[in-house]
């Protein structure tokens, strides 16, 4: 019997296909993006106290319209299309997790406007399928704060290699790892399902 109590998720990079940069979040929203935003989306500080639920929502569309020299409106039309969809065949990975005695839940680093659509079940079916949501801009703590982590375990009620990881990010995978967890480093570009059923076989949660 696996000794894992609870499967946690990131979103962007591992449940969801995301725009990883601004320029990529520019040209899927329709605009010419210059050279000087070929930068990851959590360097502009507005985006990270964004999801940290610490900066409103009209104040982080004129600061980052600012960025982008956009106006507020063009500026949500970008922050809009960094969420691009699904990541394929992860729906029936956390479905066949509900039917085990195992708890499955995410670990995001979101906001508010992302997080409607997150739990859309008729857009991200797979994140609306998770028993269990835990957001930054709900918790107040982005990752890889030792206190987003703690959040999660308080949530679920299990700890340390109780819990099996899923992330992206690898600042992110050495936090939970540093805290016992199980950290799997996902590729964002790459196969996500298969990494993480072969994880599971692993694990006995095949």
């Amino acid at each position: 019997m696996s000794s894992i109590r609870a499967v946690c998720f990131d979103i962007g990079g591992v449940l969801a296909h995301v725009a990883l940069s601004w320029d990529a979040a520019m040209v899927a929203a329709g605009f010419k993006a210059g050279p000087s935003y070929e930068i990851p989306l959590e360097v502009l500080g507005a985006f990270k106290l964004f999801q940290a639920g610490q900066l409103d929502i009209e104040a982080y569309l004129d600061e980052l319209g600012d960025y982008l020299g956009l106006n507020a409106a063009a500026a949500l039309r970008v922050h809009e299309s960094i969420l691009l969809r699904p990541t394929e065949g992860t729906l029936e990975i956390i479905e066949a997790l509900n039917s085990k005695s195992v708890t499955t839940g995410c670990l995001s680093n979101t906001n508010t406007l992302h997080w409607s659509v997150l739990t859309d079940p008729a857009r991200y079916p797979n994140v609306a399928a998770l028993k269990i949501k835990a957001a930054s801009q709900v918790i107040g703590h982005n990752k890889p704060a030792e206190e987003a982590y703690r959040a999660f375990e308080s949530l679920t009620g299990a700890a340390g290699s109780q819990i099996l990881f899923f992330e992206d990010g690898e600042s992110n995978v050495a936090a939970a790892a540093a805290l016992g967890w199980n950290a799997v480093l996902v590729d964002p570009q790459g196969d996500q399902a298969k990494t993480i059923r072969a994880a599971l076989n692993s694990a006995g949660l095949g």
